[in-house]
């Protein structure tokens, strides 16, 4: 019986966003200090330096031996967008666009052919946004919410 979903969840989210944006895809934050372009990280938030990825939560479904349990996870996401101009407007209008291609490839396969889980989702999260040495940027830290009965 598997403990948890989390691990398989985050590997199927990686792989379903990849396959559906041109935008680089990391799992975890990469060792960099620069997110130029088009970027989405999986299972960690840009500005976290504790390496927190998400949060798992379990309650027995049923009782006895063979007992199942209702699991939600979330794992914590960001997507970014960044050019070396001073365009704010179009680096929040191009991170909503990538995000809405996160969600698109979430919505395409609901359970992302992961063993008992019922469904994955995108939760919006805080938006950020600015002008750094390198150019504006914009930033949304989302969560994905999954649903699983192990």
């Amino acid at each position: 019986m598997a403990i948890t979903r989390f691990a398989a969840v985050t590997a199927a989210v990686i792989t379903a966003v990849k396959a559906q944006t041109t935008a680089s895809v990391f799992d975890a934050v990469p060792v960099t200090d620069e997110f130029l372009g088009r970027v989405v990280v999986i299972g960690a938030r840009s500005d976290d330096e504790r390496g927190l990825g998400g949060t798992i939560r379990q309650q027995y479904h049923d009782l006895g031996a063979t007992a199942t349990r209702d699991e939600t996870g979330t794992i914590y996401c960001s997507a970014i967008a960044q050019t070396g101009n001073d365009d704010v407007a179009g680096m929040r209008t191009a991170v909503v666009a990538l995000l809405g291609e996160v969600e698109t490839a979430l919505r395409s396969n609901f359970d992302l052919d992961v063993a008992s889980v019922r469904s994955v989702e995108v939760e919006l999260g805080d938006v950020f946004q600015g002008r750094t040495p390198a150019g504006a940027f914009a930033e949304i830290q989302f969560t994905i919410t999954y649903q699983a009965l192990i």
